[in-house]
């Protein structure tokens, strides 16, 4: 798993990030939807080798899986809309 842990100086508030969705525009026109996240087995290896204690690795472990699979909704949707345009 790749953790990128960033600072808020203003708040020193720590954050990793476990997935994303980003829809581009490239320079030839076409659309581009990029979507990951962790795998849900490390990301609760991680936070249980983190703190065993922690309340909600399932609820984040949950959330993870959820934007994924909104991820990829979005990814057949987005693919649908460019078909029937063609």
């Amino acid at each position: 798993m790749t953790t990128n842990i960033t600072t808020n100086s203003e708040k020193d508030v720590y954050r990793t990030c476990l997935g994303s969705i980003e829809l581009n525009l490239r320079a030839d026109g076409q659309l581009e939807l990029l979507h990951h996240s962790v795998k849900q087995q490390d990301l609760i290896a991680a936070l249980d080798a983190w703190n065993p204690d922690y309340e909600n690795t399932n609820v984040v472990s949950s959330a993870v899986r959820i934007m994924d699979d909104l991820g990829n909704l979005l990814d057949d949707e987005v693919k649908k809309q460019l078909n029937s345009v063609r």
